[in-house]
């Protein structure tokens, strides 16, 4: 299942970074996101991918609860504050990133409560 999930991960990747140099070149989209808003993206598609490879299982027991929900959590706070703050710069990148980040939150939420039954 990893390698399949990295290649699948790959091809999301790609298609995400071509939607956006798509978007980007258009007259419409003329101002470049922050260096801030490419740092969360980024920092949310390494989590989505560390997640779907399960990096997280490979760790021991007690390091992989510590460190999972936490960063998750923090990774999604970033992304949602670099999408307000890129709003009125580029509403496309803004948007990407702050869908991106309410469905981590949705499967932050997801995690916990199933993990407490």
């Amino acid at each position: 299942m990893g390698l399949t999930t990295f290649i699948f991960a790959g091809i999301v990747l790609f298609i995400i970074l071509l939607i956006l140099v798509y978007k980007t070149n258009k007259e419409k989209y003329k101002e470049k996101p922050f260096k801030s808003s490419f740092v969360a993206l980024a920092l949310i598609v390494l989590n989505w991918i560390l997640f779907l490879s399960d990096f997280y299982v490979y760790l021991p027991e007690k390091i992989g609860d510590m460190i999972f929900t936490p960063i998750w959590v923090l990774v999604s706070i970033i992304g949602i504050i670099s999408s307000f703050r890129e709003y009125k710069n580029n509403l496309f990148f803004s948007l990407l990133i702050l869908v991106l980040s309410v469905i981590s939150i949705i499967m932050i939420m997801l995690t916990l409560l199933i993990g407490s039954m």
